[in-house]
């Protein structure tokens, strides 16, 4: 009978541990279904691929919240000066003035979290001079010396769609993607100067285009509000039409479209933003409430 009653007593006990054993794996399970790993920056649900990203979950804490409003910009400008340079054997750059300068301005506002729409105007304006003498001209034009003067403006209008994704708890990294829709018109007048005045030859050109854009970037915030920007221009359709006057006596006409996917540095944009209306208040509780998870 102590035997029966001892054998009973140990199957009890080996059915109780099993359970705890069932159960502690299944917490075990639990634990790391909900844990995360880090690839490329980006949180991933290991066995379940990428989870949904702020702009998808209209829940969820954004500091880009809807409401928030921004306006951005940026300046760039560029100048070369070269005076008697040679180039052995064949001729002389006499002189090369060149000054280009470009600005934008932004405005927009988040219609939902981490997604706002805007506008964009730009203006962009180059001034190119070059004269050079050389003994092969004689041979190709009957000149001595050629000279070349272009200017060009370019005004520019958008209509943009931007998507934010945060790459970090505290919101403070993001990846940027705009959509944009574009008109501009571009002015250029070139003035070709042979023998010092001799002979003078003027090209003017009106190009209209419309594009529809694709920029993916990067958003650093520095500050409460202030942050940098960095962008690229790849992915581009467009149209243009351009219209040619020859000495103000002959005209002409060239239509182009395409499809432009390519990166150069003349496409990379650098800028700033300022960003109103975030909830700084909100964002330090997300942050401790983050911190104190981790």
């Amino acid at each position: 009978m102590k035997r029966i009653l001892i054998c009973m007593l140990l199957i009890g006990y080996a059915g109780v541990a099993s359970a705890t054993e069932n159960d502690e794996l299944t917490v075990q399970q639990d634990s790391t279904s909900k844990n995360y790993r880090k690839v490329l920056m980006l949180k991933m649900n290991k066995g379940k691929g990428y989870g949904k990203q702020a702009f998808e979950l209209e829940n969820t804490y954004a500091l880009l919240e809807k409401g928030v409003s921004y306006i951005s910009f940026n300046v760039g400008f560029q100048s070369n000066d070269i005076d008697d340079y040679w180039l052995e054997p064949l001729a002389v750059v006499d002189d090369i003035y060149r000054r280009n300068a470009s600005g934008s301005l932004a405005v927009g506002y988040f219609t939902k979290n981490n997604m706002s729409v805007g506008v964009k105007g730009s203006y962009a304006f180059s001034d190119t001079r070059v004269k050079v003498t050389a003994d092969l001209f004689d041979l190709l034009f009957n000149a001595q010396t050629y000279e070349t003067n272009n200017v060009s403006s370019t005004y520019s209008v958008a209509g943009a769609l931007k998507n934010y994704v945060p790459l970090n708890w505290s919101h403070r990294l993001f990846i940027v993607n705009e959509t944009n829709l574009s008109f501009s018109h571009s002015h250029s007048l070139a003035k070709n100067i042979y023998d010092n005045g001799v002979k003078i030859n003027k090209i003017e050109k009106d190009k209209f285009s419309v594009g529809l854009g694709i920029s993916p970037g990067f958003m650093y915030f520095m500050t409460k509000g202030l942050a940098f920007d960095f962008s690229l221009n790849p992915v581009l359709i467009y149209f243009e039409k351009t219209d040619i006057i020859n000495n103000q006596t002959d005209s002409g006409k060239v239509n182009n479209y395409g499809l432009s996917f390519k990166f150069m540095p003349l496409n990379v944009q650098f800028g700033f933003s300022y960003y109103f209306g975030l909830d700084y208040f909100k964002n330090k509780e997300h942050i401790d409430t983050e911190g104190r998870r981790r």
